[in-house]
């Protein structure tokens, strides 16, 4: 697959997010990986986002850390949790330590509500060597994925809809 390369200040050690065809709901991306993500993590990512601007009064990344299962090529994304801080600061190599291929999710709180996609990416981090550059460099590829749901998550996810439309017809809705 053929992608092109947009580079991410995630870090100052050399890495990249790779974009192209292979991102958005759906399926599966260049690297064979299927992605099925839960709606409780976009949930939580976004309460945690909203918490801390309310909190600072400006619009900050927030980092955590995804929870969910392997089994070959497919991988579910069934929780998460929110962290302070990235640990040491560098881009989230001491995930690494942890599992020889991290996910990086990334919510954009700037996507216009009048968008219809989610304004969410799951990426996987490659390691290339790359002419020119010295040793090895991490470049993050864009994955396909698809929301999985059970039962008491859409009960969950339609009681949060319903309530947050009543608050917006309140009056008491506020935009971050």
């Amino acid at each position: 697959m053929a992608a092109s390369v947009a580079t991410m200040d995630i870090d100052a050690t050399n890495t990249t997010a790779t974009s192209g065809a292979a991102h958005g709901p759906g399926g599966s991306g260049g690297s064979g990986l299927i992605v099925s993500l839960h709606p409780l993590v976009i949930m939580n990512i976004s309460d945690h986002f909203v918490r801390v601007k309310s909190q600072t009064g400006e619009s900050t990344p927030v980092y955590g850390a995804l929870i969910g299962e392997q089994s070959g090529r497919e991988v579910e994304i069934s929780n998460s949790y929110e962290l302070a801080t990235l640990p040491s600061g560098d881009g989230g190599a001491p995930f690494f330590e942890y599992n020889e291929s991290p996910l990086l999710l990334l919510l954009n709180p700037a996507v216009p509500s009048a968008s219809r996609d989610l304004p969410v990416e799951v990426f996987e981090p490659v390691v290339d060597i790359v002419e020119g550059r010295p040793g090895p460099q991490t470049a993050f590829l864009a994955l396909q994925y698809k929301i999985e749901t059970g039962e008491a998550e859409r009960i969950a996810v339609d009681h949060v809809a319903q309530t947050t439309g009543a608050d917006a017809t309140n009056g008491s809705s506020r935009e971050f």
